[in-house]
């Protein structure tokens, strides 16, 4: 999209360093099948997705051996959608370790990034409905970049805000982007008027289409 920071970069696959941050963190002790304990506790995690997602699922597996080859169990719990996104649901509750899912943002960045990122967008027992921080990320620096942007019109002003909260979010390693989907829209050769734009939700420009005769 318009506001992306081409400086900003996720972490990359480097199993020197993990290797190295878990010994600092007192992981140092490995069980009988190569697993990392501490204080007689071995390092176990889950991670869970909605069910029937070929793509998700062979992604986790993927996860799982790199893992493995830390010191790290990586148990994988997929459940149904509907389960997994319901009101009393593991995200919504907090009731998860590692949380894979998909998002489409939207044309202008502000709502999506408050939506998921905000600290008022956590859910809470008392407002299950308050947004989508599943992550219950709590950062003032994403707080204020998201703000920041979306109390201006000042579109350069807006990048270098919302370039805060990305880098925030990076940051906090709450949250690890792993791939961006392919995306294909198809249409009848008599359709023009079309636009494509990976970043807004199929139809977003329907009121320029028109079909030729």
């Amino acid at each position: 999209g318009w506001a992306r920071d081409e400086s900003i970069r996720a972490d990359g696959y480097d199993p020197e360093r993990a290797n190295a941050l878990l010994d600092e963190a007192g992981w140092t002790q490995r069980n009988a099948d190569g697993i990392r304990t501490k204080d007689g506790q071995p390092l176990s995690v889950s991670v869970m997705t909605p069910t029937g997602d070929q793509l998700r699922a062979l992604a986790e597996q993927v996860i799982q051996e790199q893992l493995r080859g830390v010191g790290v169990d990586l148990t994988i719990g997929n459940v149904p959608a509907n389960v997994m996104f319901a009101v009393d649901g593991p995200l919504k509750t907090g009731d998860f370790d590692i949380a894979m899912d998909t998002w489409g943002p939207d044309v202008d960045p502000g709502s999506w990034l408050a939506l998921l990122f905000a600290s008022s967008s956590i859910p809470t027992e008392a407002d299950p409905n308050a947004g989508w921080n599943f992550i219950r990320l709590s950062s003032p620096e994403v707080d204020a970049g998201i703000e920041a942007g979306n109390s201006t019109l000042d579109l350069e002003a807006r990048k270098a805000a919302y370039a805060r909260a990305q880098q925030g979010i990076l940051d906090s390693k709450a949250y690890i982007p792993l791939y961006t989907r392919f995306r294909l829209d198809a249409f009848t050769d008599r359709l023009s008027g079309y636009a494509a734009n990976p970043w807004d939700e199929f139809g977003w420009d329907s009121g320029s289409w028109y079909l030729s005769h």
